[in-house]
């Protein structure tokens, strides 16, 4: 139980992966375009699957045993994936 709490929470890494994914696309925006739409979101992603397998990671290592911590936590990384095609991913983005 000790080493759990020395972990840090998957609502903390959560964030971190939002704004990860927030300040990545504003970069690959620069770098594509905003006529590449699609292609800035698949990179913004891709920069920020260090902050993805941690959050993984944490889930495993909080709840041995326990898929449905890692079955939330892939829900949730995977419902931000596909809503990343709606306009209010971009305004929220960039906000």
């Amino acid at each position: 139980m000790a080493h759990a709490q020395q972990l840090p929470s998957i609502e903390s890494l959560s964030e971190s992966y939002v704004a990860c994914v927030q300040s990545a696309f504003v970069r690959r925006l620069d770098d594509f375009g905003a006529s590449n739409l699609p292609q800035a979101t698949e990179r913004a992603f891709f920069d920020c699957q260090l902050e993805e397998d941690a959050l993984y990671t944490t889930a495993v290592a909080s709840s041995p045993g326990n898929t449905q911590a890692i079955a939330l936590v892939r829900a949730a990384v995977e419902q931000l994936k596909g809503t990343s095609n709606n306009s209010w991913f971009w305004r929220f983005c960039l906000s």
